[in-house]
């Protein structure tokens, strides 16, 4: 399904409708609104470009994400946090990637409601079942300045 007019809001901002690597924002409620994962051909598994946290976010919202993997966390001055988004499966029984680097610099591009959305979807799509995981998912969302809610475990 190619993107429509309007499928990304109607910010005047956005490069192209079809770039898929730069979203331009949007509201919070218009996330996971469009299945990304539709805009790529199932038969064969690609790594999907991403260039801003908003397609990040956009993509982590949308609801062929299957789950995602928390790669690597620096909490070094520069501060950052490699995600592992995993999409539908394709023909060839692989299914789609995603990566996205965290940083301070981009989490801080986003509005207070939108860090609340990503934090509740890394926590929806990371598998925390066991105290490790719910660590390490805690100290990716310190080391980029969100953290979790206080509900969870």
């Amino acid at each position: 399904m190619p993107p429509t007019p309007g499928m990304y809001g109607n910010n005047k901002r956005a490069k192209s409708i079809n770039d898929r690597s730069s979203i331009a924002p949007v509201e919070v409620g218009d996330f996971g609104k469009h299945n990304l994962w539709d805009l790529w051909l199932l038969d064969k598994a690609e790594e999907v470009p991403c260039g801003s946290i908003h397609t990040f976010l956009h993509y982590l919202c949308s609801e062929s994400t299957k789950q995602c993997e928390i790669l690597n966390i620096s909490t070094l001055a520069m501060a950052s946090v490699e995600i592992m988004v995993t999409g539908p499966l394709a023909d060839d029984e692989r299914n789609h990637l995603l990566r996205y680097q965290l940083t301070r610099g981009s989490v801080g591009r986003l509005k207070d409601s939108e860090k609340d959305l990503l934090v509740s979807r890394l926590v929806e799509h990371y598998s925390i079942e066991d105290g490790e995981s719910f660590k390490k998912v805690n100290l990716a969302c310190r080391a980029v300045g969100v953290s979790l809610p206080q509900s969870t475990p």
